[in-house]
């Protein structure tokens, strides 16, 4: 007899993934009679080699952004209306549009999650596309806990698996698969990120490096990561430091985190290598912007996360800044990280706020004047992509208008060459 089964989304990052690994521990072992199904973005779906072997991972043909068009959304949807769970868990606080098209077209029993969760896309392209929903945005989650939208991810998980009475909530992230390394050593150095904006230059790394005196220097990169590598490399070689690259298949996570495992200490600035090499055990410093300043943390008691105390701090992403990288990580000193590290500090190091912040009330207003003004421009662009959506459905309907004439005239030609021809055939027999 088939079990019954959990559904499980979670559509986006590697870190986020990881960060909800522990979460997905306890709802696989406080749920032993059921089939955990957990659809992962097409970018993540190699976590399924380090969480728990219990685990039935399946990939989405869709990304958060539906970049590859509606058309594989609405296949996904018509498939999985056929599907059948015993309930659904969206441990996400920001939705996308997986997220949207899961909470408003699929029944999947009760749908747990936050129940103060945002939407991070309008759903009105969904709407458009697949028809009316099933139920309203009020009712997408029916049960789960209100979180802070700044709360640590691994809190909120905590929270949820309180509420929903799950045998254990310590979550905090586990891997499986990936041993305990006795014999750690050298320093490994992650300078790439998924975000340039968030980018600690390769030049402070190095810096922060020669200041460790580690010897031996590895740097560490995925397929992406390339420019940063070889811009932390040049600058390590300037300065005499012994380094080379290690490039490591983003497919094969499970020998990824094993390899991370085997140093002693982590120098890092892409929040998902961050969170997978605290979760394999490593001592991880993580140099992070400070646009979330909860998620990015990096969780484990070997940890240290160094933000920037900006006065705009949790602004999501909407930098009042021009320049790349943004200043709260661009401008973070060199001189702090290395003392942080050298003294063995772990949780979160709040440093003071660079000189481009000296001005906290102006930096506020600015960021009101930005959100405002990118509302804007935001409005201004759907309007012009509505505008031209309705010159096209004036221009189709033109067309159709056209051709219902022209399909009119041409069967009152076909009438009147029938009627010419009856015509011709009466004169014919009176002939």
């Amino acid at each position: 007899m088939r079990k019954p089964r959990i559904f499980v989304l979670r559509s986006d990052h590697l870190g986020d993934v990881i960060l909800t690994s522990g979460y997905l521990d306890s709802l696989v072992n406080s749920f032993p009679d059921h089939q955990v199904e957990l659809w992962l973005a097409p970018e993540t779906a190699s976590c399924a080699r380090v969480l728990h072997p219990g685990i039935t991972v399946r990939k989405l043909p869709i990304d958060r952004f539906l970049r590859s068009g509606i058309a594989p959304a609405k296949a996904w949807l018509e498939t999985m209306q056929a599907e059948e769970y015993a309930f659904g868990v969206i441990p996400l606080f920001t939705l996308w549009y997986p997220e949207i098209i899961a909470l408003g077209y699929l029944d999947f029993g009760q749908r747990w999650g936050f129940l103060n969760r945002e939407l991070g896309v309008q759903p009105d392209l969904v709407y458009r596309e697949l028809g009316p929903p099933k139920r309203t945005e009020a009712d997408w989650i029916e049960r789960g806990p209100t979180v802070g939208p700044f709360d640590h991810e691994v809190d909120k998980y905590r929270a949820l698996a309180h509420e929903q009475g799950l045998r254990n909530t310590d979550v905090e992230p586990r891997l499986f698969g990936v041993a305990a390394n006795g014999g750690r050593s050298g320093l490994l150095v992650w300078p790439g990120s998924s975000d340039e904006n968030r980018r600690w230059p390769a030049r402070s790394f190095a810096g922060a490096v020669n200041s460790l005196a580690p010897g031996k220097v590895i740097i560490g990169a995925g397929p992406a990561d390339s420019v940063p590598a070889d811009e932390l490399l040049e600058c390590l070689k300037e300065s005499g430091t012994e380094a080379e690259i290690c490039y490591r298949d983003a497919g094969n996570l499970r020998e990824t985190a094993q390899w991370l495992a085997g140093f002693r200490r982590v120098l890092a600035n892409d929040t998902g290598i961050a969170h997978l090499a605290a979760a394999a055990g490593a001592e991880v410093t993580a140099v992070s912007g400070s646009q979330h300043q909860g998620r990015f943390a990096v969780r484990g008691p070997k940890s240290l996360t160094i933000f920037a105390d900006v006065p705009c701090r949790q602004c999501g992403g909407l930098c009042i800044f021009d320049s790349v990288p943004h200043p709260c990580v661009a401008d973070i000193p060199v001189a702090a990280v290395a003392d942080l590290v050298k003294r063995n500090e772990t949780g979160q190091c709040r440093l003071p706020a660079p000189r481009t912040f000296i001005e906290p009330d102006r930096v506020f207003r600015q960021l009101v004047d930005a959100r405002n003004r990118r509302a804007g421009l935001a409005e201004k662009q759907l309007f012009k992509v509505e505008s031209a959506l309705q010159a096209e459905r004036r221009l189709l309907r033109d067309a159709e208008s056209q051709r219902d004439a022209l399909s009119a005239a041409y069967e009152a030609l076909v009438r009147e060459n029938e009627d010419l021809r009856s015509r011709l055939d009466r004169g014919r027999e009176k002939l």
